[in-house]
């Protein structure tokens, strides 16, 4: 009986070892589990502040885009310009010629 009891005993003894160590490592575990979740939401903020700094970018490359096509047609419209007034200088050079070759 007494030997019964000391197996029973160890038996024991080596169950609360075992929930001991489990504890440890459940602790270990919600620690992991803590230090995981605050590097998820340092990477949300990162990943956060990158969009807006997209978005701003976004906006900024548009403003930028609308002002090169404005001036791409302001130089247009003056090629445009020149191109007639040209046009009409050499038609007149040419009408003058004509009159002093007569």
């Amino acid at each position: 009986m007494e030997e019964r009891l000391n197996r029973i005993e160890e038996m024991l003894t080596s169950l609360i070892k075992m929930v001991g160590s489990m504890r440890e490592e459940q602790t270990s575990m919600k620690e992991e589990q803590t230090l995981m979740k605050e590097e998820q939401t340092a990477t949300r903020f990162e990943l956060n502040a990158l969009k807006e700094e997209q978005k701003s970018m976004r906006i900024e490359n548009e403003q930028r885009h609308k002002e090169i096509i404005s001036r791409f047609e302001s130089l247009e419209a003056d090629h445009e310009f020149t191109w007639e007034k040209t046009v009409r200088n050499e038609r007149e050079i040419a009408k003058v010629k004509k009159q002093f070759e007569l």
